[in-house]
């Protein structure tokens, strides 16, 4: 590995394993990003993994594995779980780059079906 002022630089390392070896770090890179940003918005959605599953009609053990990143991942298996929360899914493909990069996905406000419950609610409160 080879040292720049005092510190390893990373993407160097990688290139010393081979070309492989680094897509094998952007693919779990990836599922870590998509498996983390899941976990963000149910908890966003104030759901747990019972109640998601529930709305998605499967386990609980599905919704972890899916959590996890254990299971590779659909479009439509991610659309699915983004519209039980209440979101809308926003796919991209950026440019691509030589360093291990983010997979840049993201979840827009609350679909229109959702926004329209919370203020239906709040006039039946007043």
């Amino acid at each position: 590995m080879k040292k720049g002022k005092g510190k390893i630089r990373y993407h160097d390392h990688l290139k010393e394993e081979g070309p492989e070896f680094v897509r094998e770090v952007q693919e779990e890179y990836s599922r870590a990003v998509i498996a983390a940003r899941l976990v963000a918005i149910r908890k966003a959605a104030k759901l747990s993994q019972e109640k998601l599953a529930r709305r998605l009609k499967t386990q609980k053990s599905a919704i972890s594995r899916l959590e996890s990143g254990r299971v590779g991942y659909t479009v439509t298996k991610i659309c699915a779980f983004a519209r039980a929360c209440g979101r809308d899914f926003v796919f991209d493909f950026p440019p691509h780059q030589k360093k291990p990069a983010e997979l840049v996905c993201s979840w827009t406000r609350p679909t229109k079906r959702v926004a329209k419950k919370k203020v239906a609610k709040k006039s039946v409160a007043k």
